[in-house]
């Protein structure tokens, strides 16, 4: 389940991206979920404290980093949980705990990024 949120954000930040007259044509999957609720910001803010955690040379498991965005109210945390090798590429995974406005359970996403031969780390689907 935590894989399918994971997921779940990762095509929230790609709807976020696509112009407004082609979300308009498409269903919404995540109606009526805390992840709807992540504003643009939020997910900058997200990414921007995640960004350490995965991209350090030797990094420590364990690893934390929060975040918080005043404007919409929501918070969290994001904690590496796992250094592994995948097809050859070095992978992180990375555990968010989100306290998100208007919801009363916390949200909990783990998301698995590798970096590919490129240099570039990518969403681990």
């Amino acid at each position: 389940m935590l894989r399918i949120l994971g997921c779940a954000v990762a095509i929230a930040m790609v709807i976020i991206a696509v112009p407004a007259n082609h979300v308009a044509a498409q269903v919404n999957p995540f109606r009526n979920t805390a992840v709807e609720n992540l504003t643009e910001k939020d997910l900058e803010t997200i990414g921007a404290a995640a960004v350490p955690l995965y991209t350090i040379a030797n990094p420590e498991l364990g690893s934390s980093a929060a975040w918080s965005n005043p404007e919409s109210g929501n918070f969290g945390t994001i904690e590496l949980v796992d250094i592994y090798e995948w097809r050859k590429m070095p992978c992180r995974r990375l555990h968010h705990l989100m306290r998100v406005k208007g919801w009363k359970d916390t949200l909990n996403l783990t998301i698995e990024r590798c970096q590919v031969s490129s240099g570039e780390w990518k969403i681990r689907y």
